[in-house]
């Protein structure tokens, strides 16, 4: 009884263990410049695809690596908006936030009052993150894949 016991906690803990820790430097190192995926708000009937691009990220003292890039997005084949984006990673959680700032065509219905808040995997290939605007709380989801190769 004793062992069966231990083997649930044992599982129990394995299961529900957080995302594996990264250094900081290594995520600026092997992170990808390009990202490709979709964004879908909650309810919505159709996915607008998501490209971006990165600029080389930094890192500060406190294990954050930020980057910088560009954005677009695509609906129905054509590019719609483009954008600028900051992304913020912090190693210890691999805890992801992206902003997007100065909206570039679409409409004047673009968003930017809010962030994607979630996680980026530990091999630092997929992002899943759910988009919440500040103003009205109309919430969204973003699903990114890295598309380069992996650096190692």
């Amino acid at each position: 009884m004793r062992l069966l016991f231990s083997l649930i906690v044992l599982a129990f803990g394995w299961l529900t263990a957080p995302a594996m820790a990264l250094e900081a430097s290594d995520i600026r190192e092997g992170l990808c410049g390009s990202f490709n995926g979709t964004f879908r708000w909650d309810a919505a009937p159709v996915a607008q695809i998501v490209s971006i691009r990165l600029e080389p990220p930094t890192v500060d003292g406190a294990g954050v690596v930020s980057a910088v890039g560009k954005g677009d997005y695509i609906i129905g084949g054509v590019k719609t908006t483009s954008i600028d984006v900051k992304w913020v990673i912090e190693a210890q959680s691999l805890r992801f936030e992206m902003w997007e700032l100065n909206p570039v065509g679409g409409s004047n219905s673009f968003v930017t009052d809010g962030s994607h808040v979630g996680t980026i995997a530990s091999d630092l290939r997929t992002i899943e993150a759910t988009w919440t605007t500040n103003g009205t709380g109309r919430r969204g989801k973003l699903h990114l894949a890295a598309s380069c190769l992996p650096t190692s």
